[in-house]
């Protein structure tokens, strides 16, 4: 009988705790989440990469003042399907609108890891980890000449998301939405030049500068948005990345207002190899 009570006594200091705990995450998320709310008003941000890191750190403050309904880390793999998109302005150029177009989309590899943190029974934020591929192709086949150029930027992806679940009949789908900075590691470029009226042609396979004047910067900053559906283990995801900083560096032209952004779509099969 003294061992019941001393077990009830137990009980109810254990739930008092988690009482006192929980309310104390749920007033530091508020302070959080009204601080960078007044900062966003306050300051109207000077720049698009600052509200959107503003926005980041908020999502982390989520993850580390929930409560906690489950973790998991998932390993994928997969391909991107990337593209470059230009914008010049008509003041920049000889003609007498805007000038837009994609450079050509092309395929590489995705693959990595991430962690989900679980906050209640639908939303759940995750982190991740993946080796990107991001691959841009142009080709022509005129009457005089054919040329083909493929262009390879490996990125190291570190996509940060809000998630949210929805349960139905044995499967779980969920959407999500976030941040994903990335690192360019390397660049390649491969491609040839033949002359269809005489025997001039041209091969080349080279490394691309990544970080330096007028080359593609070292920094990524983007959006992202994603669906997907999770079955036992195993899960299924698209994902759509888009720039929302100027890649290309800017030392030699700071007045320019033409832009070149990522933008790619990924699908990817994953295994939750461990969590509860």
């Amino acid at each position: 009988m003294k061992v019941l009570k001393e077990n009830k006594k137990l009980e109810v200091i254990c739930k008092l705790t988690r009482l006192i705990e929980l309310n104390t995450k749920i007033l530091v998320f508020f302070i959080l989440w009204f601080n960078t709310k007044f900062d966003l008003h306050k300051s109207k941000i000077k720049n698009m990469k600052t509200k959107f890191t503003q926005i980041g750190v908020l999502i982390l403050s989520v993850y580390f003042v929930g409560v906690s309904y489950g973790q998991w880390v998932t390993v994928s793999a997969g391909m991107n399907l990337s593209d470059l998109k230009f914008f010049y302005p008509k003041e920049e150029t000889s003609f007498s609108d805007d000038t837009a177009y994609n450079y050509g989309a092309s395929t590489g590899i995705k693959i990595g890891a991430e962690y989900t943190h679980s906050i209640n029974y639908n939303l759940g934020i995750n982190a991740g980890l993946y080796f990107s591929q991001r691959r841009i192709q142009d080709s022509d086949d005129e009457e005089t000449f054919s040329h083909k150029n493929q262009s390879t930027f490996n990125y190291l992806a570190i996509p940060i998301n809000a998630q949210y679940t929805i349960p139905l009949n044995g499967i779980r789908l969920h959407s999500r939405a976030g941040i994903t900075p990335g690192i360019a590691l390397s660049g390649k470029a491969k491609g040839y030049w033949k002359s269809k009226i005489s025997t001039l042609e041209e091969t080349w396979d080279n490394s691309i500068n990544i970080g330096t004047e007028d080359a593609i910067k070292r920094m990524d900053f983007a959006y992202n948005l994603g669906i997907g559906v999770e079955f036992n283990n195993f899960s299924v995801n698209v994902n759509y990345l888009n720039s929302l900083v100027h890649i290309v560096d800017r030392t030699t032209r700071p007045d320019s207002k033409s832009t070149v952004k990522w933008s790619a779509w990924s699908f990817t099969l994953g295994y939750k190899l461990m969590g509860k």
